[in-house]
């Protein structure tokens, strides 16, 4: 991670890491006890090994599946075991895959149903060994995203489970999110007790860095999402696991949450609670007509500013604040300035600009405010400039951005490919708010024809409501 800098960033150096950022004990950098004293399986069974290969998952028929059901039912004894080896490990994703596919039919269905509570046994006792094991953590992954469409018709006995294996890794929850490995489960785990697919609500993996192709800003969220109807029971779970983050984070040092939002697998534990939440339990504001609803679940077709919003008051709100240290507004400008120059902390920052309320939103434009020229000069802080711009929540912020972004259009700076993106914000959010448009378009022209505008339009046609724009 960057270390700690008093000084502002510069044009060739990123922006420092937040002033609040501790530095850790070696107890704390090796996970705490994780990987010393939880409760291991044993070696798997060679025989168990070759069975498991011979099981024909080449198609995906209904010999296929009934092969893949039967071989995790007979497996049952070594399913922890066969976790943590290589070559096992990748064919059991593949029967978890097949074997717990949703059928209409009654009777398979029961069988489905059957296999999971099975497999679901067989993980509880390990459930913190397999999740930070290199190749179990994947098969407990699999398991928790291939649980999702079978929710609706969860049966007592497994909402049981799944509930005891939450219990479990909760009592490693900070160490977990640290791990490389836990980490990955844990975001797995939220996205089903919410309900919801991974894929729909966290970014494509890309390349490292954040240099990325400017998109539409209806891509930066998901706009065709499935929230499957889930028991109460894990409403309260989801509820209590990002609880626990924050409350065990406070008694650490000041600043521990500011680590947790920069660390590379936290991030992404923080980033996907937050969407996860506003998606299955925020304040939606989709039209009626957006929604289509039903007894398994409902599907939301988000746009852009049809974005979920947090409740005020909720876990997800208290995380937000903790992350952005709204208790103390000074501090809070500071960690909004450092999260936004690191590439794990600015992630973190756009997906609470994306679901949070507007007092949230004003404590994160508050640490903006005065400071934009510095964002978009940044590598990484321009994206989060371009965000604020995306979900700005009201029309005198966007008067207040305008006035910043106009000395950038009249240097030349956004007007350059590298920064097209942050005029393309602005451009999208004065058609918005119906705001400073007139003054977009003379301080475009005034400065550039419209043959060196070409590289600035990117994939999507700008619409400025002025005169002579077209």
């Amino acid at each position: 991670r960057n270390t700690i800098k008093s000084s502002p960033p510069t044009m060739s150096t990123p922006m420092s890491a937040p002033n609040k950022t501790p530095k850790l004990s070696n107890q704390q950098q090796h996970y705490g006890r994780l990987g010393h004293d939880v409760q291991r399986p044993r070696r798997p069974d060679p025989d168990d090994v070759i069975y498991l290969e011979g099981v024909p998952l080449q198609a995906e028929g209904d010999e296929q599946r009934l092969a893949a059901r039967a071989a995790l039912l007979s497996l049952s004894h070594s399913f922890a075991s066969l976790c943590g080896d290589e070559h096992a490990s990748s064919i059991l994703e593949k029967c978890l895959r097949l074997g717990l596919l949703p059928s209409p039919d009654p009777e398979e269905s029961s069988e489905v149903y059957e296999t999971l509570q099975t497999c679901l046994k067989s993980v509880e006792g390990y459930a913190e060994f397999i999740a930070i094991n290199r190749y179990g953590s994947h098969v407990l992954s699999t398991l928790f995203s291939v649980m999702a469409p079978l929710l609706p018709s969860l049966p007592a006995t497994s909402v049981t489970s799944l509930i005891s294996i939450t219990s479990i890794l909760k009592g490693s929850l900070l160490e977990l999110t640290q791990h490389i490995s836990g980490s990955h489960v844990l975001r797995s785990l939220l996205c089903l007790l919410a309900g919801v697919s991974e894929k729909d609500v966290l970014p494509p993996k890309g390349k490292k860095g954040k240099k990325r192709k400017t998109e539409n800003v209806s891509a930066s969220y998901p706009r065709n999402v499935t929230v499957h109807s889930s028991p109460s029971l894990f409403k309260s779970s989801f509820d209590d696991i990002i609880s626990t983050i924050v409350n065990r984070s406070s008694r650490k040092e000041k600043g521990f949450m500011q680590y947790l939002a920069c660390h590379e697998g936290a991030s992404k534990v923080l980033m996907c609670g937050l969407r996860v939440g506003g998606v299955a339990y925020g304040s939606c504001v989709v039209s009626a007509s957006s929604t289509d609803s039903n007894e398994t679940g409902r599907t939301l077709n988000l746009t852009s500013r049809d974005f979920p919003k947090l409740n005020s008051g909720s876990v997800l709100a208290a995380m937000a604040a903790a992350v952005l240290g709204l208790d103390d507004a000074g501090t809070s400008r500071e960690i909004v300035y450092g999260l936004s120059g690191e590439v794990s902390g600015s992630w973190v920052l756009e997906a609470i600009m994306e679901v949070c309320g507007p007092s949230i939103f004003d404590g994160i434009f508050s640490g903006l405010q005065g400071r934009l020229k510095e964002y978009v000069e940044d590598d990484v802080a321009n994206f989060v400039a371009q965000s604020l711009m995306a979900h700005c929540r009201d029309k005198s912020t966007a008067d207040k951005i305008v006035k910043e972004v106009l000395p950038m259009i009249k240097n030349g700076r956004i007007l350059k490919p590298d920064r097209s993106g942050v005029l393309m914000r602005a451009v999208q959010m004065c058609g918005r708010f119906e705001v400073g448009q007139e003054l977009i378009y003379n301080a475009i022209f005034a400065e550039t024809n419209v043959a060196e505008l070409v590289d600035v339009v990117i994939e999507e046609r700008v619409t400025i409501n002025v005169n002579g724009a077209r």
